[in-house]
């Protein structure tokens, strides 16, 4: 048992290490708060690019948290991209944030589902923590001040989703002030 004990924790030293290796250069350690500041971040795209949020300053965002071992953002990935192609003129923004995941893998999942739009890659899960995520599938949105609007946690379908960003990012007038339920998923 002791050997056993032993076994669990040096692997959890081992992968604590390597997870810490992610190139996700920095994230706000405050947590997102729907009605508040959006935490910060930079690091690089699974290309290897330079992102941050400050890059989609003045544009709303929808942040998609995913990872090519998700089941349930395999399923979600087809209307992401699709809302992505349609949104493109409008001026919001989707960024991907790949979690916990191995670069080769994600850049499979991407190519595969030819997604439209950047994603950061975070491997050690710096982005989740901030933005009070337990797990892929997650979105976030912000607005184009900088503000958390919603939080979606699990799977949501396309047409969920398209009304959340409509009623939360799109809507005459821009977003309301103030904090609003989170959304419930699969809407």
């Amino acid at each position: 048992m002791r050997r056993l004990a032993a076994l669990v924790l040096l692997s959890l030293g081992v992968l604590s290490g390597c997870s810490l290796q992610g190139p996700l250069n920095g994230a706000d350690t405050s947590s997102a708060v729907i009605g508040h500041a959006a935490p910060a971040f930079s690091g690089t795209t699974l290309d290897g690019r330079p992102i941050s949020l400050a890059d989609f300053k003045g544009q709303p965002v929808v942040l998609d948290f995913w990872a090519a071992w998700c089941g349930p953002c395999r399923a979600e990935q087809p209307g992401l991209t699709k809302i992505a192609a349609d949104l493109s003129g409008s001026g919001v923004r989707l960024v991907g944030v790949d979690v916990r995941d191995e670069v080769d893998q994600a850049k499979v999942f991407r190519d595969e589902f030819q997604m439209p739009y950047p994603s950061v890659f975070d491997q050690a899960g710096r982005l989740e923590f901030a933005y009070q995520v337990d797990a892929p599938p997650s979105t976030i949105l912000i607005d184009a001040g900088g503000v958390v609007r919603d939080r979606i946690i699990g799977q949501i379908s396309e047409t969920g989703l398209r009304s959340v960003i409509r009623d939360k990012l799109l809507r005459p007038g821009g977003a309301s002030p103030g904090p609003t339920p989170s959304t419930t998923p699969g809407g």
